[in-house]
């Protein structure tokens, strides 16, 4: 008789524990992260901390997500023409249909053109939300026709964060660096942006020179290259570069710049120049300063970079997915277009050093503080 209790007893158990899990995982939501890039990439790392952190801080809620990453590559292989982006599209949009996310999380233009705008617009029962977006967002839409309501400016589903150059702290920090060395100085600056093939390179560049950016300008002159596809044609245009047409170099688009005789790696073939390569040669051979761009660029091996926080894009992109929705499936927040307004300084020593040019305190105190501040570059020792 008492085996018998005990085994009905355990059966109960395993059945009232059986049903918890199911009801849990019915009460889950699932969570897409479809990012642009892969894990070499320094910025999707940035997001992805960024991510880890805001999961962190909504523990207490953390149980009701299960999240699933996927990356699409997009700066290891080719990706100019609708051609290129075929297969690996395919493969991200299986992963999702598969996985059936309540809530996809898109980094970064690629996995937005080429993805989430075709495919997943004001799909019922899923919430998009982007992040470190580039390009214009009424490109962003279901057709080439840019219906109303089918673009990420107007679709029923869609919220985010816009990713764009804190140009106003750039001229800050030109400012700072001139006061400090007094070989920069000058009561005219120039500065000169140059841009590789890549779509990122081309949708800052046209941000940079619009008119809306002109105020953020002030005295400086902006200019901008042409696009480079090289990396043979970008130490020829570098090398033409003296201090007589430009006193800054600013550097957003490196990473895309070909090889005209690709390497090999272990991984098989490499068709685009090493970005620690780009940075050591440019560092080397440039007249004057450079800036870089992405907070990364340092980390690269470029003397001084100001850009958007893509630790603080993931977190915030989470936190927005991770938000309370109201009786109808919306999303509570009041912000639904949101702009990237935290930057971060990054500084490589040895490249400074090697240019001879001193940086102010409150620079350097910033990038130790939050991580970015390098101490090698190839090349160089410090």
């Amino acid at each position: 008789m008492r085996q018998s209790i005990r085994t009905i007893s355990m059966l109960l158990f395993l059945l009232s524990t059986s049903v918890l899990v199911l009801l849990n995982s019915a009460k889950q939501k699932r969570i897409f992260i479809l990012h642009s890039y892969n894990t070499d990439y320094a910025w999707t790392q940035q997001v992805n901390a960024g991510i880890r952190k805001a999961i962190a801080e909504n523990a207490n809620i953390a149980s009701n997500y299960d999240v699933r990453y996927y990356y699409m590559n997009a700066k290891n292989i080719p990706f100019e023409t609708a051609e290129d982006a075929q297969d690996p599209t395919i493969l991200a949009k299986k992963s999702i249909d598969l996985y059936q996310p309540d809530i996809l999380i898109a980094f970064d233009d690629i996995a937005q053109q080429y993805v989430v705008a075709p495919y997943y617009l004001n799909k019922p029962d899923m919430r998009i939300v982007f992040s470190g977006v580039n390009g214009d967002i009424n490109n962003y839409c279901m057709t080439d026709e840019r219906k109303p309501g089918q673009c990420y400016n107007d679709a029923q589903n869609v919220q985010g964060t816009l990713e764009r150059i804190p140009v106003a702290s750039v001229v800050e920090v030109i400012r700072l660096l001139k006061g400090r060395n007094k070989s920069l100085h000058g009561n005219h600056t120039r500065v000169h942006f140059l841009q590789d093939a890549s779509a990122t390179a081309k949708q800052d560049a046209e941000y940079l020179a619009s008119v809306e950016r002109k105020p953020d300008w002030k005295e400086v002159e902006f200019s901008r290259s042409p696009i480079i596809e090289t990396f043979s044609e970008w130490q020829e245009y570098v090398a033409a570069i003296t201090k007589d047409n430009a006193d800054f170099l600013l550097v957003d688009g490196y990473r895309k710049l070909k090889l005209e005789k690709p390497e090999d790696t272990i991984d098989g073939m490499r068709l685009y120049a090493d970005p620690a390569d780009v940075a050591d040669w440019t560092e080397r051979n440039a007249s004057v300063p450079i800036i870089g761009l992405n907070g990364f660029s340092s980390e690269d091996g470029f003397m001084l970079s100001v850009g958007v926080s893509p630790y603080e894009l993931g977190r915030r992109a989470y936190r927005q997915a991770a938000q309370p929705e109201s009786d109808d499936g919306a999303n509570t927040t009041t912000e639904k277009i949101g702009v990237s307004h935290q930057y971060l300084v990054a500084v490589n020593a040895c490249s400074l050093a090697r240019r001879g040019v001193t940086l102010p305190n409150i620079l350097e105190v910033f990038a130790r503080t939050t991580d970015q501040y390098y101490t090698r570059a190839k090349g160089c020792q410090h």
